[in-house]
């Protein structure tokens, strides 16, 4: 039984460390692209995103800076404007 806990406990460590390892990339991957871009959405930094990338979580965040900034959702939406 006490193998077991230990087991499962350790899952719960690997698990969270991998999933902060991918926020913190995210959140690298995200500042470098947000610096090249000429104007970001209701003229945000990018620390903001890198840091929602690390708390809110880094796949979450990349997917609504991509549909913001480089889908073609995004390019109909500036296209109106």
């Amino acid at each position: 039984m006490e193998n077991e806990i230990f087991t499962f406990t350790n899952f719960y460590y690997i698990y969270y460390v991998l999933w902060l390892i991918v926020n913190i990339f995210a959140a690298v991957w995200l500042y470098r692209d947000a610096k090249k871009l000429p104007s970001l959405f209701i003229n945000s930094k990018p620390i903001w995103w890198a840091f929602a990338a690390v708390v809110i979580g880094g796949v979450w965040v990349v997917l609504v800076y991509w549909v913001i900034h480089h889908s073609t959702i995004s390019n109909r939406i500036n296209e109106k404007i």
